[in-house]
């Protein structure tokens, strides 16, 4: 659940991690790490007028207990780590 005020939200979705965040940055990066090493995966993302929501999925997939962390660059916008657990 995200709280309408908080600037990002971000968080484990069905093996994907998925992210909101608001207001709409102008430039996005993000960066992977499951358990404290970087990992390859696909990012997709799309804007709304006051947001940009999108899924990074990793590459190999997550498996039970695996902590996956995302890193994001964009301007005024806290860069995380952003941290969760799969189930």
């Amino acid at each position: 659940m995200c709280l309408p005020e908080t600037r990002v939200c971000a968080g484990l979705d069905d093996g994907r991690f998925a992210f909101t965040i608001r207001p709409r940055p102008t430039t996005l990066a993000v960066d992977a790490t499951v358990n404290g090493t970087p990992v390859t995966g696909s990012l997709t993302h799309f804007t709304g007028d006051d947001h940009v929501q999108g899924w990074y999925e990793p590459y190999p997939p997550l498996v039970p207990g695996d902590v996956m962390c995302l890193a994001i660059t964009a301007p005024e916008v806290p860069p995380g780590p952003y941290c969760d657990t799969a189930p």
